[in-house]
């Protein structure tokens, strides 16, 4: 038993020598590598000021040397020795010139095509190709018979409406004098009445015959009264009546002039006549298709783009 303790103690001892062999082992690693790399630290930061100092001290140098030029002769006995010559030229700012050529087309800054917006006979062209024209220039007249004959259908009915007002105005106006006669009798015979039914109070004062014909007298009165009043309120109605009539008829006389204002063609902007596809006496329209000529064209060529 004592053999064996000996032996396993012996073995321990031998696996901790070599435990702390190892350990010494890394820590020899360790410090090698970090020597290692501290020397490579230094040996870049050195390489960099040395490459730093050269730099400055060769601009350095260039410089003094750029701007303590020797002479001639100087300078050809230092190109002699081996000394580098740099030759250097003064910065100056100027303008730089340089011309690009590009394929363009001008077009007229506005181009219109003209064509007329109800059918006629054209009496009247007053410009052609090349013509300047100013804006609201007149450039076409044209005439169209069925619009004047509208024209005066319209105007006709117009002044026969407003003559039919007039007359119902005033038949409104008589009817109405009528009421207010009216009612001032009734006032009046009222009035009578009432002074009769007071003094026929008193026996034998007045006859109860003069008391019933003056009570009809009011009635009758109240009635020519409301039938005043309702031939002034039918009056009013065809006054009003006659007043829309009247309106529509304006309105329609109003319309067929504006149809005749398109009988002139003026020119929207200041141009010149491009294009021209009438002549006088012909008949024209507004177009049937897109690709249909006009009949003229406008450009306005004193401004591009």
């Amino acid at each position: 038993m004592s053999n064996e303790t000996l032996a396993s103690e012996s073995n321990r001892t031998i696996i901790d020598e070599e435990a702390q062999e190892q350990t010494r082992e890394s820590s020899r690693q360790r410090s090698r590598r970090n020597e290692i790399i501290a020397a490579s630290l230094v040996t870049t930061v050195v390489v960099a000021l040395a490459l730093l100092a050269w730099v400055l001290t060769r601009g350095g140098a260039q410089s003094i040397q750029t701007q303590n030029a020797p002479p001639a002769h100087t300078a050809t006995t230092s190109a002699a020795a081996g000394t580098p010559v740099v030759t250097v030229t003064k910065v100056v700012m100027q303008d730089l010139e340089r011309q690009l050529r590009l394929p363009g087309e001008l077009q007229a800054y506005q181009e219109v095509a003209l064509y007329p917006r109800v059918q006629g006979f054209v009496e009247a062209i007053t410009v052609d190709r090349g013509s300047a024209v100013k804006r609201g220039q007149l450039l076409v007249r044209m005439s169209a018979p069925e619009l004047g004959a509208q024209r005066g259908e319209a105007e006709s009915k117009t002044r026969g409406a407003a003559q039919s007002r007039l007359e119902m105005e005033s038949r409104m106006q008589s009817v109405r004098a009528q009421r207010l006669e009216a009612e001032a009798k009734l006032a009046a015979d009222e009035g009578y009445y009432k002074r009769l039914k007071a003094a026929s109070e008193t026996p034998g004062v007045v006859a109860q015959n003069d008391v019933d014909v003056a009570a009809q007298s009011v009635e009758a009165d109240r009635a020519r009264v409301r039938s005043f009043a309702e031939n002034e309120k039918a009056a009013q109605a065809q006054v009003r009546l006659q007043a829309e009539n009247e309106k529509g008829a304006r309105e329609a006389a109003r319309s067929v002039q504006d149809v005749q204002s398109y009988l002139r063609i003026t020119a929207p902007f200041d141009g010149v006549i491009t294009e021209r596809n009438a002549h006088q006496g012909s008949l024209a329209g507004p177009p049937s298709s897109a690709s249909a000529p006009p009949l003229l064209r406008l450009q306005q060529i004193f401004q591009l783009r």
